[in-house]
């Protein structure tokens, strides 16, 4: 497997398997336009665009994804086994997991409370005990998938989902790539979101 298959593989595993706190904060953490100083990076503008071209190119993804689940049952089965089997690993590296996912759909809520009420000091404690904590569950799911039968399991589902979404769209891979492209670019300026 050449090392773009193998992070589009990466990226599809992230979009489609992690816990939903990991993958809410994986797909949805504020990206934040700001200049490094001494790099040659895009600006506002260009980060602006890049992350529309992401979340387009995802929503792309996602519905070629929900269409190879659905004609195929075999897919279906396997994922719930696949999910079944990661949370008992998740929980096994870090007892308190669910508690973490329980917290962080919680500070989601106040979250949105505190930028209703235009609170930047809590939006920004909030937003610290949510990396806290998402830090600790990538901790979690990384042990999880360290595990062999856990990573053949996920190999496995990846390699039969790919060559179902490929059939559907033979320019998925073109696809795949791009997300790895855009992910790569906007992961090395995500950050807590400028004040409003």
């Amino acid at each position: 497997m050449n090392s773009v298959a193998h992070a589009g593989h990466a990226l599809i595993w992230k979009l489609t398997l992690a816990g939903a706190a990991v993958l809410f904060l994986l797909l949805h953490a504020p990206v934040a336009a700001q200049q490094i100083p001494g790099q040659d990076v895009p600006g506002q503008e260009g980060i602006q665009e890049l992350f529309q071209e992401f979340e387009e190119k995802q929503q792309q993804l996602q519905t070629l994804q929900a269409q190879a689940m659905q004609e195929n049952p075999e897919l279906q089965t396997q994922q719930a086994e696949l999910q079944e089997m990661m949370e008992v690993a998740m929980h096994e590296a870090d007892p308190e997991f669910e508690q973490g996912v329980e917290r962080l759909g919680e500070l989601q809520g106040e979250m949105m409370q505190a930028q209703a009420e235009e609170d930047e000091a809590a939006a920004q404690q909030i937003f610290q005990e949510a990396q806290q904590i998402e830090v600790r569950l990538q901790q979690a799911q990384a042990q999880a998938m360290e595990q062999p039968e856990v990573r053949e399991g996920i190999e496995s589902f990846q390699d039969r989902l790919m060559a179902e979404i490929t059939s559907l769209d033979p320019e998925a891979d073109e696809l795949l790539e791009r997300l790895e492209e855009l992910a790569e670019i906007l992961g090395a300026h995500a950050g807590p979101p400028p004040g409003n």
